[in-house]
């Protein structure tokens, strides 16, 4: 266990500048994160999937910006629909990925409009609610696969269906591009 602890550690300073082999990122990829919270575990554990939480890029210039659904991520708006630099967003994170779809102008340009007009919405975790994966399956609502599998939990203070985030990760023509973990 302390070991682990460690690696978590190493992983918690990392910067965008400090992964090896990052690729250049475009507005649409699908940021993958392992949290290092006890929230974080506790949803790996029950996805049985290595990563917790998603994001997705929505600007690269000035610099690179990420939307995502966040409890706690953001101290000045807790839970709700935040942006963050990379380094932000990777900054509780013990493994990354990050995913391409093929997107035309068209659809890049649509997502990034969906991802923005989200901003601030409050983050509700329930069957319907707004949380990480929910978020980027309203901004590529009609893009991707429209039946992502959703798991029905039956745990004290979750008993519903859920989408996590490995029913984004087979999406058919996506392409992982970057991959940085630890087993």
């Amino acid at each position: 266990m302390p070991k682990f602890r460690l690696f978590i550690a190493f992983f918690t300073f990392l910067s965008a500048g400090e992964f090896v082999n990052l690729p250049e990122l475009k507005v649409g990829d699908i940021i993958f994160r392992r949290g290092t919270g006890t929230d974080s575990e506790v949803i790996r554990v029950l996805s049985d999937f290595e990563f917790s939480h998603i994001g997705a890029v929505a600007e690269i210039s000035p610099q690179i910006q990420i939307i995502h659904a966040t409890t706690h991520d953001d101290i000045q708006k807790t839970d709700a629909v935040v942006i963050a630099s990379f380094d932000e967003f990777t900054q509780n994170s013990a493994n990354l990925a990050i995913m391409r779809i093929p997107l035309d102008e068209n659809q890049t340009e649509l997502v990034q409009k969906r991802l923005f007009s989200l901003l601030g919405e409050k983050f509700v975790l329930s069957e319907n609610g707004l949380y990480c994966t929910t978020l980027i399956e309203k901004a590529f609502d009609g893009i991707i696969a429209p039946n992502l599998e959703r798991e029905t939990l039956n745990v004290p203070f979750m008993r519903n269906s859920y989408l996590f985030p490995k029913a984004f990760w087979n999406l058919p023509n996506s392409e992982i591009i970057f991959l940085e973990h630890e087993f």
